[in-house]
């Protein structure tokens, strides 16, 4: 998939996989052998650019405000862990959405959105 991703198509790519909390990722680096787009690991305050792609870091929990991301420790209460819902609630929020994912809805269903960076959505 990553080989496709045309250079320059004018987004920023959020890879939200389900990471080991308990070890060292290795995974942009695997990922970056793929694809001429720059691979980067999140780190807290990084500012997303296009024509980069993004990956949160084990045992993290990631949200963007202000085009910043911003990473916060992995919840310990007993209920699952899950990342991508988090993101894509705070997303939302961020574009004035203020839908939030809920936990129980299907977790097999994709939610994708692509959004240009003068703020209009396509």
């Amino acid at each position: 998939m990553l080989a496709n991703l045309p250079t320059g198509a004018g987004m920023a790519f959020v890879l939200v996989p389900h990471l080991d909390p308990a070890h060292h990722s290795v995974l942009t680096e695997i990922l970056s052998r793929f694809t001429k787009i720059p691979v980067m690991e999140v780190t807290d305050g990084m500012a997303a650019e296009r024509d980069h792609i993004y990956v949160i870091p084990p045992n993290k929990t990631m949200e963007i405000t202000g085009g910043k991301f911003a990473l916060s420790g992995r919840e310990t209460m007993h209920r699952p862990h899950l990342p991508i819902d988090h993101f894509f609630t705070a997303l939302a929020r961020e574009r004035g959405d203020r839908r939030e994912l809920d936990g129980n809805e299907q977790r097999h269903q994709r939610l994708v959105g692509q959004f240009r960076w003068d703020g209009d959505e396509q």
